[in-house]
């Protein structure tokens, strides 16, 4: 594939860009104030994003498209994408509620929950994409992100204090975070990610994203983790209900959609971009995986 159709090939990707927040790391804004910041035209076509991203609705209804799955949006609804997931907003004036933006760069996933343990930062990778909050636990996530947003706009890098106040601010991100895990794991009953089988099936599913575009086989992946093949499809049983090629096969076919849908490159340069060596095989494996042919899943799409 040539350099021109490989630029073709990439979905937008918006990174965290806020300057005077670089080395915080961590930005608040309302829906209100988003709107104002960017063109109307911003929201037609969907993004990357490259940052954690929590969303909490305050007033209004309506949808959000998060890979495909579209969310239903009302008072207290509690959206969150992690690196890598595109999303599509349907924006309206009605709509209102914050933003969090976390830079991984900054702050990975790794010490987002330090001040509790790093064992907890593992729920991070099983929330839900959607939940719809109690008004409590609304009013008390909707406080402490106003508490987090505070210490933002505050914030001055310049600053003698400045080491103090990026802790604090991590402080806060905490506990906002930790408050969240609560929510959720009270919701399921338990604290997803926990046991080694969901850790070892995050951990390959991270192995997953960076060999992507190999069209990794379990085998590979398992060399690369220090673990047998065995040892990872038992974690991924456990974790998720599905095998560890059916998790490795349903991850390619996402990527595949997004690519269909929001890349105007042909189905053809896809697989090839997917690690598929013959069209045929690529037309074959997503018939399989998503139940009709490429370029009928890019046409249901578009009139949608």
């Amino acid at each position: 594939m040539n350099s021109k159709n490989l630029d073709r090939i990439h979905i937008r990707k918006t990174p965290f860009d806020n300057q005077r927040l670089s080395d915080l790391g961590v930005e608040v804004m309302t829906m209100k104030e988003l709107r104002r910041r960017v063109p109307p035209s911003y929201f037609l076509l969907p993004e990357r994003v490259e940052f954690f991203l929590l969303l909490l609705i305050d007033q209004g209804e309506g949808e959000h498209q998060v890979d495909f799955q579209n969310v239903t949006l009302e008072p207290g609804s509690l959206i969150f994408l992690q690196p890598g997931q595109v999303q599509h907003w349907h924006m309206s004036e009605a709509l209102q509620g914050t933003m969090v933006l976390v830079d991984t760069v900054v702050m990975p996933a790794q010490i987002l929950l330090s001040a509790a343990g790093p064992s907890l930062a593992d729920p991070l990778h099983a929330w839900p994409h959607s939940a719809l909050l109690s008004p409590r636990d609304a009013t008390d996530i909707r406080h402490q992100m106003a508490q987090l947003k505070e210490e933002c706009m505050r914030f001055d890098s310049n600053s003698a204090q400045s080491a103090l106040d990026i802790l604090l601010a991590k402080t806060l991100l905490s506990c906002l975070l930790l408050q969240i895990t609560r929510v959720h794991s009270r919701a399921q009953a338990q604290v997803l990610g926990h046991s080694r089988a969901h850790q070892l099936a995050r951990l390959f599913g991270q192995h997953i994203e960076s060999q992507l575009h190999l069209r990794p086989t379990v085998h590979a992946l398992g060399e690369r983790l220090g673990y047998s093949a065995s040892s990872i499809n038992r974690a991924c049983l456990l974790a998720t209900g599905r095998s560890a090629k059916q998790v490795i096969d349903e991850r390619i076919a996402l990527e595949a959609k997004r690519l269909l849908v929001h890349s105007q490159v042909s189905t053809s340069q896809i697989g090839i971009h997917l690690g598929f060596s013959e069209s045929t095989n690529f037309l074959k494996f997503f018939k399989r995986l998503v139940g009709c042919t490429p370029e009928d899943f890019r046409r249901r799409q578009v009139r949608a």
